[in-house]
């Protein structure tokens, strides 16, 4: 497992050997955040939640920035423009198995976009 960085990247947990996201919640004074890679609709946001589990916007997907996890406030939790992830739980519900073997260098990874989308 690598030291967690600002941009979201895929590990694995060490305990239970899931596929997790590894981020920083901000570029300053941030706390690391380990995340299911699953997204969530509505009702199991709800779910994590009344777990105690925190949920987190995926921004930045799509050739848009770097991936990043952004906490969302109680307030707009009913805005769903962007992935919602939830902090991870042992069990994952993601073997590690699928995360893909990483790219050699200069190569694009899980979350950059291909060069020659057409639009």
């Amino acid at each position: 497992m690598k030291a967690p960085k600002v941009r979201a990247r895929l590990d694995v947990c060490p305990r239970c050997e899931s596929a997790i996201v590894v981020a920083l919640d901000a570029a300053v004074a941030a706390l690391p955040v380990r995340a299911d890679p699953l997204h969530l609709d509505g009702h199991a946001e709800l779910r994590a939640r009344l777990e105690g589990r925190t949920t987190y916007n995926l921004l930045g997907l799509g050739g848009l920035g770097a991936p990043a996890l952004v906490e969302r406030i109680p307030e707009l939790i009913v805005h769903r423009k962007h992935p919602v992830v939830a902090t991870h739980r042992c069990p994952g519900p993601i073997p590690a198995s699928a995360i893909p073997p990483p790219s050699p260098p200069g190569e694009p990874d899980l979350f950059t976009p291909p060069d020659d989308i057409p639009f």
